[in-house]
């Protein structure tokens, strides 16, 4: 794979970044000033604000389709053991965020990145 491994890019505790001072202060109060959802979704929206060399391009995803991918790379953690989680319940018409965000993956980020982000 060219692109690096997103497999845990949404434990917080196994990748905290900031985004860059261009967008720092707009991002952290889009994003309630959590530093991991604004350098995620800076990473989706402007790919070449850190590192200015970045490999990744720019696909020109809109606000809502940076926005999707960006919850879909925060469900990507480490998966814990002996956890039920609670179903929500989902429209069978309407994606959920998260699968906004992976099929927008799927189709323009898994060529680097792979299918599961490693």
């Amino acid at each position: 794979m060219l692109g690096p491994d997103l497999s845990r890019i949404g434990d917080s505790n196994f990748h905290q970044s900031y985004p860059s001072a261009t967008h720092r202060h707009e991002l952290l109060e889009q994003f309630d000033e959590n530093p991991n959802l604004a350098f995620l979704y800076e990473a989706v929206r402007y790919p070449n604000a850190q590192p200015v060399d970045s490999l990744m391009f720019d696909q020109g995803f809109t606000d809502k389709q940076a926005t999707a991918l960006t919850v879909y790379l925060k469900s990507l953690v480490e998966p814990v053991q002996n956890i039920e989680l609670i179903p929500q319940e989902k429209s069978e018409r309407e994606e959920t965020p998260v699968q906004r965000g992976q099929r927008l993956f799927g189709r323009y980020c898994s060529g680097c990145h792979g299918l599961k982000g490693e």
